[in-house]
């Protein structure tokens, strides 16, 4: 095989050329962002260990979303919104979006393959690239939001991989576009007409053309396959969608094309070029086709895919073909080894990578899938309506459509096709790769078997889920998974999620059952031993109870698994022969605990020591084969020798389809002989007797793989010899892969033998539990159903109410209405058995009606909460609220229609009893005394002593009224304190002017201040300044604004004191003061001081004092005030006396030097 191929500087200077034209990947400059490529970050676990459950997501649907299909496909109808997925599936971001929200892993899904992510026309459901290295930001988003789709799935452990077509492009791709110009008449692909320019390195050497010097001519009827129509962007003529639709040139062309392909005709370049399904096809029999296709591989992987599907790759080099046009196959597999699997290798050589050829389906196909390296193939034919897992269920009844070939595959073949084609490939590494297939008409429970089955084997397994939600409208008939089917369907991968041992890469073993055709149990371990679960499958279409041997498989006996489907317990295991129950098209994994199984074999390639291998025979490198290579002899006489130690041994290789005649071929007799013996031990044929294998035959005459040849059991403990002869008269091929070699002994299972167990024709036992009333003697009353089945077990109980429908019973049901119910009920067991109906009675006693209790209840409290009772005594208020309480309960609860009576008479007869009574107005009273006070002794404005006097005497007519009420005595309080409240002062007015004396006598030429007070209502008392000051005849005596008098000539004067405020009758208020001025000063002195003091006072009150003082004569006398003690009366510097505490005090007069004492009494 080429496994390298060194190209020459042309090929770079070709793309490179491209690339300095604009015209190689317009979107490049893309690629290469800010912040660089995208994640290369691997999902959580790479797609070995991740499961299986992968979804499709079409990205081109056009123009948008819910819009019919452009292209070959117009049946495809997308309404994502409406029914189907949910999403626009069309947008990355929207997939990103449904990522984030958990769509995906809500399903259980481990994967997505997006198809055709470029920019692309729309046939081939958007594969035919228009720019391989950009993504069309109008319908599907930018290279930013894929990059970002990806990350979020990464970040969920969901793989990514892309399909993408490497076969053509479409005509409105630039670099076709340009080289249709280059190669047009006089273009810069022609040095001269019919002479290729040697320096010519354009985009024409990515295509075939029609390079003969004369040029071409069109002939209409020389290709069937349409033609495009460059101005329509369309075909004309008949359709083709068949790969056997490969034509020979036109008339005189000597050169070829691919499989799957034909010529067409290009009007700008007046030249044929070669197709493929229709397009462009990409020339890889030029340097620069492989090299433009690998860096489209290295550019998908930098945005962080995880792999590929590549689609049809082989009609690069016409593998499909019976024959081809370029020599052998094996001669162009370099192609696609080059371009698909070595180039993504080397530029993310740490991402283990998924690559996957379409088209290549089947076994038939398998040897050239490995030989070309691809890590995973297709499982089943590539059919898109059939399965080989389904053909082992029979046709359904009356719907044989519904599975056409249903009945012609055993479990035994299907197990031979998952031993050929699965378990070798994982014992390779490899994989295998199978989808939900598009039969509308299969029953939702057959296609979750499918599922089931493929994906729980070990396949990586998708569903085109947009197709099956897609209408039909050719038809026209729905898709086939409406919302039934879905949760049946993505049930499967729910329950494979939650165990290690059913992700792809676990290890697989088929248990032995009872003999049946159609009952199959495998058993999956984990890569670490540490999960194993028990999958079981019934193929039939009806119930199915096996039997399934555990014997030396290390699954503990007893125990009680987990059933993956629901995280229930499953069915008890107490034997290591066992029988489980399915229904139809039904499928179960049980989580079991299981140690290492009996015996532990140990594994032996024909390469390794301990093998010889005789003249005739010799080892061969085949990649299918276990790790690479396997033995090969061909001639009678030829031999294998092995030398091992062990009890039992297995060996394994390849089988052919006949010993004679044509395919592969394969010895009628191998001789084994053991330890030196002269005569063999067993004779076996390395071929299938003429039988052909689920999916056809391996290419190249290969044979099929990991069958198991022979085996030998019982041998004593020690190293032994073994022989391997060919004894095939005419020499036929013979050969071992490997063996696998048990050393210590053990009993070898038989398959179990059905009992009882299998066979179930009693019905289910059930039983019912009818509860108390809910409240005593009356009310609702449950029952309960309970069912058991010792054999098949309890799949639906049933009940029938009266008169109504067998309702499936799902728990406790309550019977509400009053009177007598008859209740029926049955039980069906999983092989169909009815128990019943089996029937029982009940009553509900009706409650009476406490409609006129509750309304009385629920009035009388509201009134009792507005106050509507507070007039009346305690004790009576309190036997209301009693017998209210009481009666609340009685409504709260069902109860007989008497006790509803005689609570209803009960609160009646309480608010007869009501008393009224008489509330304490003490508060009330003392409250209306200080307001009255306030109003007398205060000023304010009209308004608010309005509202104080309104409040007063609404007070006053409560404390008069002998019935009021605890509430309007309250009622009373708050207004008056909320009126005094809202008091406002009115403005100041004066009360009193006042002087501290009211005779003076003053000396020619002196001065005297004589104090003054003005006295305010509102307001703290004002001095002098609070006054105007005037003197009737200046020139005797002046005074100043501050009351200072000055005597100037002899001579009577009137000092005139005016306030500058107004007093109460809205007038200034005026005080005279006569003063008399004398040329000297008199010898008279005083000699008695009087004044009138008031010898009791009530606290709180004011009085005025003026002081006299005789003889008048005297000149410069000043009239004093002041008292004995403090805090009992006050006296200011003009006489103002207020009473401020109880108790007895002195009031001091003084003038002239004389002092007049006065006792005053405060009470």
């Amino acid at each position: 095989m080429r496994k390298s191929r060194r190209w020459r500087s042309a090929v770079r200077a070709v793309l490179a050329g491209l690339a300095c034209a604009a015209l190689l990947v317009p979107g490049q400059a893309a690629s290469v962002a800010a912040d660089g490529p995208g994640s290369n970050a691997l999902p959580d676990r790479p797609f070995d260990e991740n499961g299986t459950g992968w979804i499709y997501n079409y990205v081109h649907a056009w123009p948008g979303a819910g819009t019919e299909y452009r292209g070959e496909f117009p049946y495809m109808s997308w309404a994502y919104e409406d029914e189907g997925p949910g999403y626009e599936a069309t947008r990355f971001s929207f997939i990103t979006e449904q990522l984030n929200n958990g769509w995906y892993t809500d399903r259980g899904q481990s994967g997505m393959i997006v198809y055709g992510p470029y920019k692309a026309g729309g046939h081939w459901r958007g594969l035919t690239a228009i720019d391989h290295f950009d993504t069309d930001p109008v319908e599907n988003g930018t290279l930013e939001e894929f990059r970002e789709l990806v990350e979020a799935a990464h970040a969920r452990g969901i793989t990514v991989v892309t399909y993408i077509a490497l076969i053509y492009m479409h005509h409105d791709n630039p670099l076709f576009l340009q080289a249709e110009q280059d190669m047009a008449p006089g273009g810069a692909f022609w040095a001269e007409p019919g002479v290729k320019d040697p320096a010519y390195d354009g985009p024409a050497e990515l295509f075939l053309w029609d390079t003969r010097p004369e040029g071409g001519v069109f002939h209409p009827k020389t290709t069937r396959c349409g033609q495009w129509d460059a101005e329509k962007r369309t075909f004309d003529g008949e359709p083709c969608n068949s790969t056997t639709d490969a034509y020979a040139p036109p008339p005189g062309m000597d050169a070829n094309l691919p499989q799957a392909a034909w010529w067409a005709w290009s009007e700008t370049a007046q030249r044929w070029y070669g197709t493929s399904w229709r397009f462009p096809a990409i020339n890889y029999f030029g340097e620069a086709g492989v090299e433009y296709a690998k860096s489209v591989v290295r550019f998908w992987l930098d945005q962080g895919v995880d792999g590929f599907e590549f689609d049809a790759p082989q009609s690069m080099w016409g593998a499909q073909a019976s024959s081809n046009y370029f020599g052998t196959v094996e001669d162009r597999e370099w192609v696609s080894t080059e371009v698909q699997i070595t180039a993504a290798r080397e530029h993310a050589p740490d991402k283990q990578l998924y690559l996957h050829a379409e088209g290549t389906g089947t076994y038939s196909n398998m040897v050239r899938n490995d030989r070309v390296g691809y890590t995973h193939v297709l499982l089943n034919g590539d059919n898109d309506e059939d399965s080989f897992t389904i053909r082992v269920a029979p046709q359904v009844p009356g719907e044989p459509w519904a599975n056409p070939n249903g009945g012609t595959v055993t479990v035994d073949r299907l197990d031979e096709h998952w031993q050929a084609y699965a378990d070798s490939r994982r014992m390779n590494g490899r994989g295998i790769y199978a989808w939900s297939v598009y039969n509308w008409d299969q029953p939702h429970e057959m296609r979750a078997l499918d599922a089931a089955v493929q994906a729980g084997m070990g396949a990586v397994y998708s569903i085109d889920y947009q197709e099956y939600w897609t209408p039909n409208t050719t038809t026209p008939e729905p898709g086939g998974l409406e919302a039934e089917g879905e949760e049946r369907y993505f049930d499967v991968f729910r329950a494979m999620k939650k165990s290690s041992a059913l992700v792809p890469a676990a290890t697989r073993e088929r248990l032995l059952t009872n003999d049946d055709d159609r009952a199959y149990a495998v058993l999956r371990r984990s890569t670490d031993r540490s999960e194993t679960v028990l999958a079981l499958y019934n193929f039939d279409s009806a119930p199915k109870g096996f039997k399934v041997s555990l014997a030396n498989t290390g699954v503990v006996v007893p125990q009680v698994p987990v059933d993956l489907a629901t995280d229930a317990a499953g069915p008890a295991i107490q034997d290591t022969e066992q029988t489980f129950w399915l229904p139809p098209f039904g499928y179960q994994f049980l989580r079991v605990q299981a140690g290492e199984p009996t015996p532990a074999w140990d594994l032996l390639d024909s390469a390794d020591p301990g093998w010889e291998l005789g003249t005739g025979v010799e080892e061969i490198a085949d990649a299918t084969a276990y790790r690479g290579s396997r033995s090969l002899g061909t001639g009678e006489g030829t031999e294998i020798r092995l030398t091992f130690e062990g009890t039992a041994l297995e060996a394994y290789g390849w089988k052919g389809r006949r010993a004679s005649g044509s395919g592969a071929l394969g010895s009628d007799a191998v001789e084994v002989y053991l330890d030196g013996g002269a005569a063999p031990v067993l004779t076996y044929r390395q071929h299938l007797g003429n039988v052909t294998p689920l999916g056809g035959w391996p290419a190249d005459n290969a044979g099929l793989y990991n069958q198991q040849l022979f085996s030998l059991t019982g041998l004593e403990p020690g190293e032994h010899t073994l022989v391997i002869k060919n004894a095939d008269p005419n020499g036929r091929p013979f050969g071992v892969d490997f063996v696998k070699v048990a050393e210590e002994a053990f009993t070898v299972p038989q398959a179990p033998e059905c009992d009882a167990t299998c066979v179930d024709t009693e019905p289910p036992v059930t039983e019912i539990t009818i509860g108390e009333p809910e409240h005593g003697d009356l009310g609702p009353v449950t029952f309960e159903l309970s069912a058991s089945d010792d054999v098949s077990g309890v799949v639906r109980t049933e009940y029938l109410l009266d008169d109504g429908e067998w309702t499936t019973y799902t728990g406790p049901v309550t019977v509400s209405e009053a009177g007598e119910h008859l209740v029926q009920f049955r039980s069906t067991d999983l092989a169909g058995n009815v128990a019943g109906p089996e029937e029982a009675r009940l009553e509900v006693v009706a409650a009476g009606d406490a409609t006129g209790l509750r309304a009385l209840v629920d009035s009388l409290a509201a009134l009792a909460a507005d106050g509507g009772f507070d007039r009346y005594t305690a004790a009576s208020h309190a036997a209301l609220l009693d017998a209210l309480a009481a009666a609340r309960a009685v409504t709260e609860v069902p109860a007989r229609q008497a006790t509803i009576d005689a609570a209803y008479a009960a609160v009646l007869d309480a608010l007869d009893g009501l008393e009224v009574a008489a509330p304490d107005k003490t508060t009330l009273r003392q409250i209306v005394d200080a307001a009255r006070t306030v109003l007398a002794e205060g000023s304010f404005t009209k308004s608010s002593t309005a509202r104080l006097t309104k409040a007063i005497a609404a007070a006053t007519a409560v404390l008069k009224d002998p019935r009021a009420s605890e509430r309007e005595v309250s009622r009373a309080i708050t207004g008056v304190t909320d009126a005094l409240s809202r008091l406002k002062a009115a403005r100041p007015t004066v009360v009193k002017v006042k002087t501290a004396q009211t005779q003076l006598r003053l000396v020619r030429g002196k001065a005297f201040t004589l104090p003054a007070r003005v006295y305010l209502n509102g307001a703290e008392p004002a001095g002098a300044e609070g006054l105007r000051w005037k003197s009737s005849r200046p020139k005797v005596a002046t005074v100043s604004k501050t009351g200072r008098i000055k005597a100037r000539k002899t001579g009577t004067t009137t000092i005139t004191m005016t306030t500058r405020a107004k007093g109460a009758s809205g007038k200034k208020v005026t005080k005279r003061v006569k003063v008399k001025v004398v040329a000297k000063a008199s010898r008279a002195k005083v000699s008695k001081v009087t004044a009138t003091v008031p010898r009791t006072m009530r606290l709180g009150r004011t009085a005025y004092v003026t002081g006299r003082y005789h003889p008048a004569k005297a000149t410069g006398v000043r009239v004093t005030y002041a008292t004995a003690k403090r805090g009992v009366v006050e006296v200011d510097e003009v006489g103002r006396l207020v009473a401020v505490s109880k108790g007895t005090d002195t009031v001091l007069v003084r003038a002239g030097g004389v002092t007049k004492k006065y006792k005053v009494t405060v009470r």
